[in-house]
C-alpha cells in the first residue's frame, strides 16, 4: 500500500474523486430539480409551487432553476415528462419479463398499475394535479392522452385475444373499458380516502373483473392474486 510516513504518522494518501462530465452534471442537476418539483406539488399543490420554492427544496439557487428550465411552464412540463417516461419505463419492463400468453401480460399490466412506485399517495396526487390543469394546458391533455391511448391499447390487445374464447363475456373493447374503469376508480379512491386503500384488496378486486369476464382463466389469474408484495 503505499503509504507516506511523516514525525511517526501514517497519512494515506488523498483520493480524488472522479468528477462528472457537463453532460451527467446537467442531466443530475435536471433530476435534482424534477425531484424537487414533484415535492413541492405534493406538500403545496399546484398553483402554490413557484420557482422560489422549488429551489429551496432542491437547495440551489432560483438562478440555477431558471438556468435548466427558462420558466415555471417548462419546469411542470418537463416534470409532467418525467412521470409520464416512469409509468411507461415501469409498464415496459414489467411486460418484458411477463410469459406472452393474452393473460399473463393482461394481469401483468394491472399488477404494474398497483405497483407501489407508481400507486401511491404521493404519485397519485401529482397525476391529479396536472389533470386539474389539462384544460388550461393543451400539452398536459397531449401528453396524458398518449400515455393513456398506449396503455388502453395494449389492454385491449390482449382483451381482444381473450374474447375469441367462447366463455369470454364481453368484446375485448367493452372489457378494456371495464378494467380500466375499475383501477381509475381505485386510484381515486386512494387520492381521496387514502386511509380506506387497501393495495392488495383493490389488485385482486381488479382481477376478480378479469376472472369474471374470462372464466377459463381463473386459475391463471389467481397465480397472479398472491404475487403482490
Amino acid at each position: 500500500e503505499n503509504l507516506i510516513t511523516m514525525n511517526k504518522m501514517t497519512i494515506k494518501p488523498e483520493v480524488k474523486k472522479p468528477s462528472r462530465s457537463r453532460a451527467a452534471n446537467k442531466a443530475f442537476r435536471r433530476q435534482q430539480l424534477i425531484d424537487a418539483t414533484l415535492d413541492c406539488i405534493d406538500e403545496v399543490g399546484f398553483a402554490g409551487t413557484t420557482l422560489a420554492k422549488v429551489a429551496t427544496k432542491a437547495g440551489l439557487s432560483q438562478g440555477i432553476v431558471i438556468f435548466h428550465f427558462k420558466s415555471k411552464e417548462i419546469l411542470f412540463e418537463e416534470t409532467l415528462r418525467y412521470m409520464t417516461s416512469e409509468y411507461r419505463n415501469t409498464l415496459h419492463s414489467a411486460l418484458s419479463k411477463s410469459p406472452d400468453e393474452p393473460i399473463d401480460r393482461l394481469c401483468t399490466m394491472i399488477r404494474t398499475d398497483f405497483d407501489p412506485k407508481i400507486c401511491n399517495e404521493k404519485k397519485i396526487g401529482i397525476w391529479h394535479a396536472f389533470w386539474g390543469e389539462a384544460k388550461a394546458h393543451p400539452l398536459y391533455k397531449e401528453l396524458y392522452n398518449d400515455v393513456d391511448i398506449e396503455f388502453g391499447n395494449i389492454i385491449e390487445t390482449e382483451c381482444e385475444k381473450l374474447s375469441a374464447s367462447p366463455t369470454a363475456k364481453m368484446d375485448g373493447h367493452s372489457a378494456m373499458l371495464t378494467i380500466e374503469s375499475m383501477i381509475n376508480g381505485l386510484w381515486n379512491r386512494y387520492l381521496l380516502t387514502p386511509q380506506r386503500f387497501d393495495r392488495k384488496k383493490s389488485l385482486n378486486a381488479t382481477l376478480d373483473i378479469v376472472s369474471s369476464i374470462y372464466p377459463d382463466c381463473v386459475d391463471q389469474v389467481e397465480i397472479y392474486k398472491r404475487r403482490l408484495k
